[in-house]
């Protein structure tokens, strides 16, 4: 699995944010070379979501745009994925917002709107950038 998407909203934010590699590990709690390598493709993205969401939070981006980025589902959306006709409208490139039902309440946090409309229009690293 091709990774640069995850690499490339971690550099965004370091940019962004004006901070350094090093400042990202110290705020992440993270060693620098760990992201270092991750950065340049040569190491996958973190295996704990723990990790993702300490990398999101030291470059102030929503953690489930990044666990996304990673070839992931975030477990605050795992719910949604429990629903079948679901996942065969997201499969079909079918499945809008209003074809979805209503279950962010049993979701633990980020509502599904909040990282972009599932149309099936492209892929979804590019609906999330």
């Amino acid at each position: 699995m091709n990774y640069s998407g995850f690499s490339r909203i971690i550099k965004q934010g370091i940019k962004k944010e004006g901070i350094s590699l090093r400042e990202l590990a110290r705020r992440s709690s993270l060693d620098v070379s760990f992201l270092s390598k991750i950065l340049s493709g040569n190491r996958n993205p973190p295996s704990s979501e723990e990790d993702i969401k300490k990398i999101a939070k030291g470059i102030n981006v929503m953690p489930e745009k990044l666990i996304i980025s990673s070839g992931r589902i975030p477990s605050s959306m795992m719910k949604i994925f429990e629903n079948e006709d679901f996942i065969d409208n997201l499969m079909r490139g079918g499945a809008k917002n209003s074809d979805i039902p209503d279950r962010t309440a049993e979701m633990e946090e980020a509502p599904l709107a909040s990282i972009g409309d599932f149309t099936g229009q492209g892929h979804i690293e590019d609906e999330l950038l």
